[in-house]
Order: structure tokens, then sequence, then C-alpha cells
């Protein structure tokens, strides 16, 4: 599969691509599906957008864990022959869905808690950076898997007076084995010492 679709989050999602092309008339059609990318035919995904430029603003929702994407393209000297032609497959790539709606609270007895909300059928990891630390995935910061639910977790030996930042990613596996993360969702807190017993 040819990669080359760059994301961009904002007001919707921004698509972008490369098409090196000699064509005079080019139509790009942007489609998404939930279980793989739709490279046999664009027709086997739901079309996001059809532009004449080589990105898109797609207002794109999350309906699972992610969302692949596909970038296809009709071509020819003009725009008759173009819409006639056979499409070629351009790029490929995919959302995986962060969690959301993160709020954190410290318990009376020094634990911090947390709730949020995730695509349906995510893997969540919770992940825990002191201060001064650069938030990015590693597993040796993850908390154990015992300390997250379907929609929160419960740090319960978090470290005392100092501040912490707690980051969500949702895990998932491509339909082609690979594993990749969503981007971090984060919040920070700070347990005091001498919380109530």
């Amino acid at each position: 599969l040819p990669g080359g679709l760059e994301l961009a989050a904002g007001d919707g999602i921004r698509l972008t691509w490369s098409y090196p092309s000699t064509s005079a008339f080019r139509i790009f059609r942007v489609v998404q599906a939930t279980d793989t990318w739709s490279n046999v035919a664009p027709e086997t995904g739901f079309l996001v957008g059809v532009t004449r430029d080589s990105q898109v603003v797609a207002n794109l929702r999350p309906v699972g864990p992610v969302t692949y994407l596909a970038v296809w393209v009709h071509e020819g000297p003009d725009e008759p022959t173009a819409r006639g032609s056979q499409p070629t497959l351009v790029a490929t790539g995919q959302v995986v869905w962060p969690p959301d709606e993160m709020t954190l609270s410290v318990t009376p007895s020094g634990e911090v808690t947390a709730r949020f909300r995730v695509p349906m059928e995510a893997s969540v990891e919770v992940q825990r950076f002191p201060e001064g630390f650069t938030v990015e995935y590693s597993q040796m910061r993850a908390l154990p898997a015992v300390a997250v639910t379907g929609n929160g977790f419960e740090d319960k030996q978090p470290p005392i007076g100092e501040w912490l930042t707690y980051a969500l990613y949702c895990v998932a596996t491509l339909s082609d084995g690979r594993m990749e993360v969503s981007d971090p969702v984060t919040a920070r807190t700070r347990v005091d010492r001498d919380p109530i017993r």
C-alpha cells in the first residue's frame, strides 16, 4: 500500500498528499472505512471528499477505534476524460482515535482517579510522567492494566508532593498487523502530603 497521507487535527482533520503528475486534469476522491484501507476500489469505502487539490478538510467522526483512509485519483487531458478514467490509488493513512473528556481527581486517601470517554471497542493505555519529563509514548511509564477500566483509571500509589502528568492513549492493531497509538490526551495534577486517612 502507498503511504504518504498526512493528517493534522484542527477544525476538522486536514488530509494532505503528494501526487506528481503531468495530467492536465485530476480529480481526487478521499474515502474512509472502519475495517481496512479501501485499496481495491474507491467504491469499497464511504466518500469523505472530492477535490482537485492535494488536500481536503474532512469532518471525520469515530465509529470505532480506527478510521482507514484512502485517496484515489481520476486523471486525463480534460475533465470528461478524467471523469471516465479508471482510478489510481494515490495514498493511504489512518486515524487512531484518542480518548477525550478526561477529568482527574485526587481522593481523600491520596489516589488519583480519572474518567474519560473512548471510541467503541478501543483499548486504552494510561501513562504517568513526573514533572519535567517529555510526554511521549513509553510502555515503561504505563500504569498496570488492572488500574484501567473501560472509561476510567485509578492510580493507587502516585508519588506524593509533585506534579504529575497523565497521558491517555488508545492503542490499536491495524488490519495489516501493525500496532499504532493515538495522539495522547493529557492532564496534570498533584497529590499533596498528608492526605486524609
